[in-house]
């Protein structure tokens, strides 16, 4: 009978160690699962939230996108709109104008500068020295405009301003044709007082306009507008050196051919002349009264009708 116990509790000490380790992997592989189906469900939501940040980043760029395209949009319209006014495509119209008519024929006078036969012989260093000066009557021509000439109308200013720098171009005139040195004055002085007196003019000619041009900018878009006709006055100035090139080749003058000269120079200043039968485009009033330019309603009337409110 003790034999018998003796068997069963030894049959059970058996039981117990073998059934002992089998639990312990069997927690342990439950364990395990939980782990991997917590790592799966945190790993399926980490992408969801992903997913909907990327799906809210692509709403934000797409209203980003639209909200540029409706300012782009508004911003064509706008100066689309304001460019029919003819308070500012008139203007536009003398500015360009003005700026292409003065004919660049500087590439040759600079060749006849440097000339030794014809020319009187500049070396750089005496051409780099008039330029220099020239800057300096820049300078002096935006000092003149700011204390004494921007109180004068639009109309008047404009008009004395390319007839001076008509006369003033005369000066190449005399030059080339020996003029100076028969009144008493030399090659290099006389060059650098009529690049000083050039410059001047043209600064002086070129600062209502631009007054101008800031005062027809549309609020909401004045740099986008100002822009817009800056890009005017520039392509007038390559216009311009366009046209002095084509008039140079026409006139068959070279690096090593001057005798056309005068005439081109000539031609330039005649045609320096004729914006002033635009300036009727340009608006009458006052560069120091204009606070700005007024657009009025359109009124549609078989055309269109605007009007503009100086002072």
């Amino acid at each position: 009978m003790n034999c018998g116990l003796r068997r069963g509790s030894g049959l059970r000490e058996v039981s117990w160690w073998t059934s002992g380790p089998r639990d312990e992997r069997q927690r342990n592989q439950l364990q395990s699962k939980d782990v991997r189906q917590t790592a799966r469900l945190a790993n399926i939501g980490k992408r969801a939230r992903s997913a909907d940040r990327q799906r809210e980043q692509r709403q934000s760029n797409t209203l980003a996108r639209e909200a540029i395209h409706q300012k782009l949009l508004f911003a064509n319209q706008t100066m689309w709109k304001r460019m029919k006014c003819g308070v500012v495509w008139k203007p536009c119209l003398f500015m360009f104008s003005s700026l292409a008519l003065s004919l660049n024929i500087q590439e040759g006078m600079f060749y006849w500068y440097t000339d030794g036969e014809p020319g009187p012989a500049f070396s750089k260093k005496d051409i780099s020295f008039s330029y220099s000066i020239g800057s300096a009557g820049s300078l002096l021509g935006v000092l003149l405009y700011q204390n004494s000439l921007k109180s004068y109308p639009f109309h008047r200013l404009l008009f004395w301003a390319q007839i001076s720098s008509t006369a003033i171009g005369m000066l190449d005139l005399l030059l080339l044709q020996r003029l100076n040195l028969k009144l008493g004055v030399a090659d290099y002085p006389f060059v650098v007082i009529s690049e000083a007196m050039t410059h001047m003019v043209g600064r002086v000619r070129r600062m209502p306009i631009l007054v101008l041009s800031i005062r027809l900018c549309p609020p909401g878009i004045e740099g986008t507008f100002f822009a817009l006709l800056m890009s005017i006055d520039h392509f007038g100035t390559l216009a311009s050196s366009w046209c002095g090139g084509f008039l140079l080749q026409l006139l068959k003058i070279s690096r090593t051919e001057f005798g056309n000269l005068w005439i081109a120079v000539l031609i330039r200043n005649l045609a320096r002349l004729l914006p002033i039968l635009l300036l009727n485009l340009v608006p009458r009033g006052q560069n120091d009264s204009v606070d700005q330019i007024q657009f009025g309603d359109y009124v549609t009337g078989g055309g269109d009708e605007e009007r503009l409110v100086i002072g």
